[in-house]
């Protein structure tokens, strides 16, 4: 490491661990490792004109399954057709059970949801499967449940005022795995347009559920 002087100092790397770190909208990374390679720092005779600098910034992280259900119990359901919700991370998917009400039935369902990386900027659930009452649920009622998940149990982080990119994320049992990168330097970059490993945003527009 270099040592500091009057216009500030330099270092090869640098890791630093941020816990219950909120990086923008919707739930928050239990713990995520941030390391920097050729870290700068430089402090002109204007202080105000204090710029940092740190290249390759790579992170790693993870979201409990504690902190998804402790999401999914503070949600206010009023009115909404599900209720009970809980959540269960293996080592291949996310499986999410509860109550679908209609009427005056209250019908058990599970659904089977894998991550997914939008833009590299959103983290959301995309159902792969569903059963209610043991039989196959009907695709209102399944949009419906996705729509839920894609407003409430998603990572949004592209107003982050540390500019972040999301490059994989992995199921493993009681946890999701991420990776990704970010953009730490001062003053504020602008954020560039990401194409690579993009995906289209599904749309959950519901046309609810019919009365039988």
């Amino acid at each position: 490491m270099a040592r500091p002087n009057s216009a500030g100092f330099q270092a090869d790397s640098a890791s630093i661990t941020l816990r219950n770190f909120r990086p923008g909208h919707g739930f928050v990374i239990d713990e995520m490792v941030l390391t920097g390679d050729r870290i700068e720092i430089v402090t002109p005779a204007d202080a105000r004109a204090l710029s940092i600098s740190i290249e390759h910034t790579r992170f790693r992280g993870m979201i409990t399954e504690i902190n998804l259900n402790e999401m999914l119990a503070s949600l206010s359901l009023d009115g909404a057709p599900v209720r009970n919700l809980k959540l269960a991370i293996y080592s291949d998917r996310v499986q999410i059970k509860g109550q679908l009400i209609k009427s005056v039935l209250s019908l058990p369902f599970v659904l089977d949801a894998k991550p997914v990386i939008t833009r590299n900027v959103r983290l959301s659930l995309e159902c792969s499967s569903t059963q209610i009452g043991g039989l196959g649920m009907p695709g209102p009622a399944v949009e419906l449940i996705e729509r839920m998940l894609l407003e409430h149990l998603s990572l949004d982080v592209s107003e982050s005022v540390m500019p972040i990119y999301l490059d994989s994320v992995k199921c493993e049992p009681g946890r999701l795995s991420l990776t990704g990168r970010a953009n730490i330097s001062w003053p504020l970059p602008k954020r560039p347009a990401m194409t690579a490993n993009s995906r289209t945003d599904n749309s959950y527009d519901s046309p609810g559920i019919p009365e039988k």
